[in-house]
Parts: C-alpha cells; sequence; structure tokens
C-alpha cells in the first residue's frame, strides 16, 4: 500500500503514467538500497537506516524465521499503516491541485 501510495504521489505530476514511470523506477531503486546492508551487515550508514525499508526487511525476516522478537513485526506494520495513512493524505490532495491545475 505505501508503494502504491508512492508511486500515485509521484504519477500525480505527470500527463499518463508512461511518463512517469523513469521517477517511479528511480524511487523502486532507492527504497531498495537497504537490501545492500542486509546482504552486508557491517554497511548500514545512517542513510540507509532512515529509509522505510530498512526495518521491512528485518520484520519480514522475523516472519519467515521466528527468533522470538515479534516486536519488530508490530513496529514495522504500525510505520507502514501511518505511513500509508500519510501517502494517500498527501495523494489526494497531490490530485486535486495538479488536476484543478488543467
Amino acid at each position: 500500500i505505501f508503494a502504491s501510495g508512492l508511486g500515485l504521489i509521484i504519477a500525480s505530476f505527470f500527463d499518463n503514467i508512461s511518463q512517469s514511470m523513469v521517477w517511479i523506477l528511480a524511487a523502486s531503486i532507492i527504497f531498495s538500497v537497504p537490501f545492500i546492508s542486509y546482504f552486508v551487515p557491517s554497511f548500514a550508514p545512517q542513510y540507509i537506516r532512515i529509509l522505510p525499508t530498512y526495518p521491512l526487511q528485518f520484520a519480514i525476516r522475523e516472519a519467515v524465521f521466528p527468533s522470538g522478537n515479534t516486536q519488530i513485526i508490530y513496529s514495522t506494520i504500525l510505520t507502514f499503516t501511518i505511513l500509508s495513512i500519510i501517502n494517500f493524505i498527501v495523494a489526494v490532495f497531490a490530485y486535486r491541485r495538479n488536476l484543478g491545475s488543467n
């Protein structure tokens, strides 16, 4: 839901989805950077840890391979719920602003 909302926000600035595809793919690449840190654990600078996909990868690992630390799953669900609500509100305002200007 978070990624879909982000894609909608980016797409709202273009005339059609094809024009926005480069920017949506760029955002996807940026949000996939924390997986480098997952495969190389000694590499986890602050700019990677602030991305919301950083805790998501550990929550997924906890869900697939339980170690008893379910708190990470619940905190990640809460974080992405809040971010998805914010994404939805921003997408609504972005579409109202951009559709109103045409």
